[in-house]
């Protein structure tokens, strides 16, 4: 079973947008620091127009934080943190969206921004900084969440090769690294979340694919350019990695999510000492 290519994973949507706001914050901070020293109105105007934007911007993120926290899968024990991220969250939007509108407002009347402005600023910088914390430290870092949309991103195909006969050895080290990266994001998001049978069939078909590739490296042997040497030391190293590649596929079929972590680091513990030794 191939997985599915989602064309935009509405979950992991919240994580880039975050960005374009906390982007935009230092721009703020700066033009109505420098419009309020210099009695500037070009600066006041950075900071007006980067204060706009950067608002839009909380607003679409925190739609699409409502809507990851309602699809996320949230563990035990989060609850107050999911809280308090998701109040942030509210809370800048709001403090961005009433200073700009504010500045839009009172621009007429003075268009060079002061001590409000930079305040609203500051207080702007300070919520969505604890938030920004919040969300990416505890939720993110140290609670595991987000795991999937770190593996596979808002836009982004599932991390796979396609199927091909290698023409060579690097070539066949790239789609290896495809299917090992595609085996354990997925066994990562699994241990975090809920493992669905759509989630085993996966690695079942990422680990047999491994296991081909490994088979053809084991019967053409060297390295680049090196005639073929079934008998070399890689060889016996890709037939190691096949028959835990092997192991690896058996244990998603029975659906034994411990088995299949277990499995996942026998396989990378074959592909590290591979390279260490060639290397």
């Amino acid at each position: 079973m191939r997985p599915q290519i989602e064309i935009v994973r509405l979950m992991t949507v919240h994580p880039a947008l975050v960005h374009f706001a906390l982007g935009g914050l230092p721009i703020i901070l700066i033009g109505y620091l420098l419009a309020r020293w210099r009695r500037s109105e070009r600066w006041a105007f950075v900071g007006d127009v980067a204060a706009v934007i950067t608002a839009t911007a909380a607003t679409a993120s925190l739609a699409s934080g409502l809507l990851s926290n309602a699809l996320v899968p949230w563990p035990g024990g989060l609850e107050t943190w999911r809280a308090i991220h998701l109040a942030g969250g509210v809370a800048s939007a709001l403090v961005l969206n009433t200073l700009a509108i504010a500045r839009l407002v009172g621009r007429r009347r003075h268009p060079v921004s002061g001590n409000g402005a930079l305040a609203g600023a500051l207080a702007a910088a300070a919520v969505v900084g604890f938030t920004g914390w919040v969300g990416g430290d505890v939720l993110v870092f140290h609670s595991g969440m987000a795991v999937k949309a770190a593996a596979n991103g808002a836009t982004a195909p599932p991390t796979s090769a396609g199927r091909r006969v290698p023409h060579d050895l690097l070539d066949a080290m790239g789609q290896i690294r495809g299917s090992w990266a595609a085996t354990t994001d997925l066994a990562a998001a699994m241990i975090v979340e809920e493992p669905h049978d759509r989630d085993f069939d996966v690695i079942v078909d990422q680990s047999r694919r491994l296991e081909e590739l490994a088979r053809w490296v084991a019967a053409s042997g060297g390295k680049p350019g090196d005639e073929p040497k079934p008998g070399s030391h890689l060889a016996r190293m890709a037939t190691d990695l096949a028959t835990r590649a092997q192991a690896l596929g058996a244990s998603a079929r029975q659906r034994d999510l411990p088995a299949v972590t277990i499995a996942v680091g026998q396989t990378e513990s074959v592909c590290a000492h591979c390279h260490d030794s060639e290397r």
